[in-house]
Order: C-alpha cells, then sequence, then structure tokens
C-alpha cells in the first residue's frame, strides 16, 4: 500500500488532495468514508486539506471525481469524528489494523492455548446498586468507544479491525445465594474462571465479555475479560472511569461528563501506518539492527517435555513481598538513579546468566506508546514490545550489571516506536517466529513491571475499586513465553508472578528459579547479609544463591548416606544373613537365566 495524489492526481509519499464543489451532503459522505475503508483507503482532514492513503490502482478516475465533490462534506464529517472521543462513529466500518493488533491476531493462529492474552479486571462495588443504570452506563461506553466493538478480518493477507454496529449490551448477573453450597469467594473465583479462560473467536467477535456478581444485596463485582489485541493496563482505568461517570449519570439524571480530549485508537492505528509509509523509523530501524544482529536464544539446559500438553500450557507462581522490602527497593533505586524497573530487569538476566551460563541474550518487554500527544486517555492496545539486549560479559558487580541495563532502556525508550514487527522483519527473523513449541524470533523471557493507573471512581452512596485478579491481568494457565516475570506495586507492597512453560519446565524447577530471583534481589538490595559492601560491588560469580535451608538439604541431607553396620561381621557374613531373609528374591539376573540369593548362597 501506499500512494498518496495531490491536486493533479499524481502518486507520490506525501501529497494533498485539493479539489472541490460546495456540497453538504453528510450522509453521502459517511457511506463513501465507509466505502473507501473497506477497501483500504485512509482518507483524515488535515489543515483544511484531505490527505488520502491508498493502495495503488485503487483511486480510479471516477473515485477522484466523488472526492471532489464531497470535499467540504468529508471535511465536515472528518472533523467530526476528530473530535469525537470514541472511534469512528460508523456502523460496520473497516479500518487497517495497527501493528500490534497483527501481532497478537498472528500469536493467536499460532497457540495452543488461545487464552493466553485474554486480560481479566474486575470492579469491587460496595454499598447499593442500581443494575439497570449500571446497564443503561455500560451501553455507553461500548457506544462512544467503539474499539470495544471490534473483531478481525483478513483479505488478501491484509488484516482490518472491523467495528461492529453498536448495540445496548445486556448485563447478566450470578448471584451468589443461587449457590448456598459455595462461600461467596468460591463463587467469585468460579464465575472469573469461566468468564476468563475460555478464548475468544477474533474472527467473528465480540472480543469483550462482562458479568456482575452478586455477593450480596451490598456487594458486587464486575468482572471485565477483553483479548489483549483491544486494550492495555492503562485502558481498563479508562474504562472503569467511564463507567463510573455514565453511572453517575444515570442515577442522578444529570449529563454525565466525559472526557473529549483523546484521540481515538483509530488515529492511532493511521498514525502508525503513515510513519511507516514515510518512513519515518528508518533511523530507529538502523538502531535495531545494529543492537540485536546476532542475538542468540536462550538454553536452559533442561530436557524439553513429553509434548503431551499444549506447547505454551503454563504454571504460575504468585508473590508478594513485605512493606519493608518494597520500601527498601524505592530506597536503593533512589541511592543507584534507576528505576525499579531497571534494577528488577537486572535482577531477572543475573538469574538467567546463573542458571544457564549465558552473558548474551534479550529480555523481551512491553513499553507503552502513550507518550504521542492526544493518546494519553485513548481505550485500546498501545504498547510496542521491545526486545532488550543484556550485557553479562566480564563478570560483572551488581551495580554495574544494574548501570548496563540503566543504559540499554534508556537507549530503547529513544527508539521504541517502532513496531516489533518491522524489528523482526528488517533482521530478517520472521521465518523463525513460526518455530516449534512457540519459539520467539528474539526472546524466550519476558519482564514486565505493571504500572496500571487505578482511578478514583466517584460513585452516589457507593465505593468502587478497579482491581486485577493477578498483577498483570493474564489467565492462569497460558504462557506467552518460555518465563514471564510479571511485577507491579500494589497498595505500597510489590506482587509478581513467575508464568512459565510447563512443556519445559516443571513446577519444582520454576519454584527454584523463583527462591534464586528472591536471593539475587536479596543482594542488590544489599538485605540478609548476601552483599559485601553496602556498594553492591559483589560479582554475580559471587553471589551465594543457596539459602541456609537449601545449603543444609542439598550438601548435608541429601548426602548423608552413612549407614550403621557392625564393624565385627565379613562380608561373606552379612551375605548369609541376607540371604536368610530374602531367599528367594533374584540377585543375578542373565538373559533369561535368573538365581535366587538362596541358590547364590549354596554356590
Amino acid at each position: 500500500m501506499g500512494a498518496k495524489f495531490d491536486a493533479n492526481f499524481r502518486y507520490n509519499r506525501v501529497s494533498e488532495f485539493d479539489a472541490g464543489f460546495e456540497l453538504d451532503l453528510v450522509k453521502d459522505a459517511r457511506s463513501l468514508v465507509a466505502e473507501l475503508s473497506s477497501r483500504g483507503v485512509e482518507i483524515v482532514a488535515r489543515d483544511g486539506q484531505l490527505r488520502v492513503n491508498a493502495p495503488v490502482g485503487t483511486v480510479t478516475p471516477e473515485l477522484k471525481r466523488r472526492l471532489a465533490e464531497h470535499k467540504e462534506a468529508l471535511l465536515r464529517v472528518l472533523s467530526q469524528l476528530d473530535q469525537d472521543r470514541g472511534e469512528p462513529a460508523i456502523d460496520s466500518v473497516e479500518l487497517p489494523a495497527s501493528s500490534g493488533q497483527r501481532r497478537l491476531w498472528l500469536l493467536d493462529r499460532l497457540l495452543d492455548r488461545r487464552e493466553a492474552y485474554n486480560l481479566a479486571v474486575r470492579i469491587d462495588m460496595r454499598g447499593p446498586l442500581d443494575v439497570v443504570a449500571l446497564e443503561r452506563a455500560l451501553g455507553s461506553v461500548f457506544s462512544r468507544q467503539a474499539v470495544l466493538r471490534t473483531h478481525y478480518v483478513e483479505r488478501q493477507g491484509v488484516l482490518y479491525q472491523r467495528i461492529a454496529a453498536s448495540a445496548p449490551p445486556i448485563l447478566e448477573v450470578e448471584r451468589a445465594r443461587d449457590h448456598p453450597q459455595t462461600s461467596p469467594a468460591a463463587f467469585l473465583s468460579r464465575c472469573e474462571r469461566e468468564l476468563g479462560r475460555a478464548p475468544f473467536e477474533l474472527e467473528s467477535g465480540p472480543l469483550v465479555r462482562w458479568r456482575l456478581v452478586e455477593l450480596t444485596s451490598e456487594h458486587h463485582v464486575f468482572l471485565l475479560v477483553c483479548h489483549h489485541s483491544l486494550a492495555d493496563g492503562t485502558s481498563f482505568g479508562i474504562f472503569a472511569r467511564e463507567l463510573a461517570r455514565g453511572y453517575r449519570a444515570a442515577v442522578t439524571g444529570d449529563p454525565p461528563t466525559m472526557l473529549t480530549s483523546a484521540r481515538s485508537f483509530a488515529d492511532f492505528a493511521q498514525l502508525e501506518r503513515r510513519s511507516l509509509l514515510e518512513g519515518e523509523w528508518q533511523a530507529d530501524l538502523e538502531f535495531w539492527r545494529r543492537e540485536l544482529a546476532g542475538v542468540p536464544s536462550i538454553d536452559w539446559h533442561v530436557p524439553v517435555g513429553t509434548g503431551e500438553r499444549p506447547a505454551n500450557d503454563g504454571g504460575v507462581i504468585d508473590f508478594r513481598w513485605t512493606e519493608s522490602r518494597s520500601s527498601r527497593l524505592r530506597e536503593v533505586c533512589k541511592e543507584a538513579g534507576c528505576t525499579s524497573f531497571m534494577l528488577l530487569a537486572a535482577g531477572l538476566a543475573a538469574l538467567i546468566q546463573r542458571w544457564t551460563h549465558q552473558c548474551d541474550f534479550a529480555l523481551g518487554t512491553a513499553i507503552s506508546l502513550r507518550d504521542r500527544p492526544g493518546f494519553e486517555d485513548t481505550l485500546g492496545f498501545l504498547v510496542n514490545t521491545v526486545a532488550l539486549r543484556c550485557d553479562l560479559s566480564g563478570d560483572p558487580s551488581l551495580d554495574v550489571l544494574i548501570a548496563r541495563m540503566r543504559a540499554r532502556l534508556l537507549a530503547a525508550l529513544d527508539h521504541h516506536h517502532v513496531p516489533f514487527d518491522e524489528v523482526v522483519r528488517a533482521l530478517d527473523l520472521g521465518a523463525k517466529g513460526v518455530a516449534p513449541l512457540l519459539a520467539q524470533p528474539l526472546f524466550q523471557v519476558a519482564f514486565v513491571y505493571e504500572n496500571m493507573r487505578i482511578p478514583a471512581l466517584d460513585v452516589p452512596a457507593a465505593a468502587w475499586r478497579l482491581e486485577a485478579p493477578s498483577v498483570d491481568g493474564s489467565i492462569a494457565g497460558a504462557a506467552k513465553f518460555d518465563l514471564t516475570l510479571a511485577m507491579a506495586e500494589v497498595d505500597g507492597c510489590i506482587e509478581g508472578r513467575f508464568e512459565y512453560r510447563t512443556a519445559l519446565f516443571d513446577s519444582a524447577f520454576a519454584e527454584r528459579l523463583s527462591r534464586t530471583f528472591d536471593r539475587i534481589v536479596d543482594a542488590m538490595l544489599c538485605a540478609d547479609g548476601l552483599c559485601a559492601n553496602e556498594d553492591r560491588k559483589i560479582r554475580l560469580s559471587e553471589l551465594v544463591l543457596l539459602s541456609a535451608d537449601d545449603r543444609e538439604r542439598y550438601v548435608r541431607a541429601w548426602n548423608s548416606t552413612s549407614q550403621s553396620y557392625s564393624r565385627d561381621s565379613t562380608i561373606p557374613a552379612v551375605f548369609r544373613e541376607v540371604a536368610s531373609r530374602s531367599g528367594s528374591v533374584c540377585a543375578l539376573e542373565y538373559g533369561s537365566d535368573r538365581v535366587s540369593y538362596s541358590e547364590l548362597d549354596v554356590l
């Protein structure tokens, strides 16, 4: 795709179409925009002009004439769409998918456990609840946020996001009192599992599910699950805020106070595509070519599973730090001039090095794309995957390792807008991305430090709070990579989750990895007597990774093989004693011949 045309109808990379007659046929203009979108033609209004991006050969003389006739109406319609808080107000419209959506759509086709990219949150609602008003508020959010009505269609190798017509949602209510044999907490957990673990059908939709759980008359929980291609962690805060404002308006009768400053996700996808077509990220691609050239895969030196389970079947280990340890993390980061992400990512890199003895590999992570003006409060999947190359050569000290991670991350942030699939394509690694057992083209281990904003939800006579059932909203049971570490600060304490592929690791091995990571972090925080001094000068090879209990178990208990026996007995005497107790037991076997202890004693 890629021709734009100017007033003389010449194709080039950047041009404008400036023609027109006065014709205010808004309805026809809306139909024309929908028609163009379905044919892969993008049209936007900029500075009073129409800018068109279309596949070569799509813009026929007849289409040029129609654009000229409807220019003023098109400018008016497109301007209105730009001002709309939600996505285009055109039902059943198709727009090119963003790079992130294409990436997750492809993974959905490759994975055995497709629920790996389901995200779940809940809103805890304490106090009286008007269910009818809540359903009305939910409808207003879905009407405004067209991204929630999106599914995908593929034509001739091109993926489109199709926005379905807005329809009033039905709010199902599950009541704990209808299940008296189950405790309210267990009932809520069951509802969350049922809602979250079913995969979405990306080609037909819907890609969002919701349910209201009534625990008591004064305590409800609103459950929301969506496919990751529609939303990121920040989006859930935006959704909760709009739902609360819509509910307040429905209860009080006042008009809702919705934000109108945010641009739509359709704008984001279009801006991303335009940046690619205009070569805006060529310098960034050159950076990633140099940065990631020849990066090796991680070899865990463990036997791969039998293959009886799906390739991305997963297990999880959840943990929560104490308040004092979480506070110590913030203090050390301040002293070291780094963020929590930098220190913890360095700790994960040290873990990989100690287990694999590799000094060169990449960690995957997710970086927000909301730094573009106008997209801070946009609901959608505004996240890019980035591979951070880790250098642990030369047996660095912990402070040097943290400094290296800091430098790598800051460099990545300067070039993070270029879509990950473009980086893979530039490195000619596309074929590797579809290797068996979920092999990834650049990294096999991911680290995510969540920063989901928890908004204040102001509703009449009630208290609402947005919560995530897991630290990153992921569904237990499906793994995205060999190993993923997700961490976040929740109510002043660090929470985390190790997610691992059970085809590669068993639970005991994963537990050992988790304990080893704890010991490395303790060393970085100079806690538990592990660090030689307060300057974190201890080198990786000097880390004591076994706790006192583990060391006692591995070194002493498992090696305590001594047995008491009579010092006065001879070997023949001991053999006769064994033969008298176990005479019929086979002592020797050769082919089909067998000799028992009693038979051997006679010889």
